[in-house]
């Protein structure tokens, strides 16, 4: 098996069903502080591992929680510096090279989203800021 660290990006599908299934523990048994309660890491892991035939642990879906939790906060701040340049058709900023020069070099997190925006974008913010309200 790959490393454990790079298993998110090499399964196809596995990104897209962690959130899943998070989402679904967020609805039926909510946070414990900014984060999943034990019982639903338990829970998130024997799923992925269920689904995907893996043997990942908890802390590798705490990780990847992190991950992009920290993704979806740069991806925010990008669409908020972009104000009314946001592109919600394309998903992306309509800056002037010179504009994203300015950026990147105040936030370098955001160079990632200049030709592609964060996917999975709609659920990370129902996963980080919706349900938190």
């Amino acid at each position: 098996m790959a490393r454990v660290q790079l298993v998110f990006s090499i399964v196809p599908g596995l990104t897209q069903a962690f959130l899943n299934v998070c989402l679904e523990e967020v609805s039926n048994e909510g946070y414990q502080g900014s984060s999943l309660k034990p019982n639903s890491w338990k829970h998130v892991k024997n799923e992925l591992n269920e689904r995907f035939v893996l043997s990942i642990d908890a802390k590798v879906c705490k990780n990847r929680w992190e991950v992009l939790k920290r993704k979806n906060m740069s991806w925010r701040n990008c669409v908020r510096l972009a104000g009314g340049e946001f592109n919600y058709a394309l998903g992306g900023c309509d800056w002037t090279e010179e504009v994203w020069e300015d950026v990147i070099e105040r936030n370098l997190d955001v160079q990632v989203y200049k030709n592609k925006p964060l996917p999975n974008a709609n659920e990370l913010y129902k996963l980080f800021e919706v349900t938190l309200v």
